[in-house]
């Protein structure tokens, strides 16, 4: 940050032929455009939440496997309902695979 920028500055003022008082010339140097525009397309708003998106799929297949077998969340500790729990690291990684750009 550069102290002599014209952004720390007020608009110079200069005082008008009546009665002393000051008034703004209007003389401002224009120094181009200083913002950015972000082009939005539909897919924005996936491509924003994607980890919350990738989470609700892995969540939404543990509960439907816990579902399947047994309804209970209590049945995550057998073994057979444990391992294709695990499944959900084999879609994490595919939609890692599916998000790369």
């Amino acid at each position: 940050m550069r102290a002599d920028a014209d952004f720390f500055c007020q608009p110079h003022k200069y005082p008008s032929e009546k009665n002393g008082e000051i008034i703004n010339t209007g003389r401002h140097r224009w120094i181009g455009k200083s913002n950015f525009v972000e082009i939005r397309s539909f897919w924005h708003i996936f491509r924003s939440f994607d980890r919350l998106w990738a989470f609700f799929i892995l969540a939404l297949q543990v509960m439907i496997i816990l579902a399947w077998n047994g309804g209970s969340p209590s049945d995550i500790f057998d073994d057979g309902v444990f391992k294709q729990v695990l499944s959900i690291f084999i879609t994490a990684a595919v939609l890692k695979l599916g998000q790369g750009k």
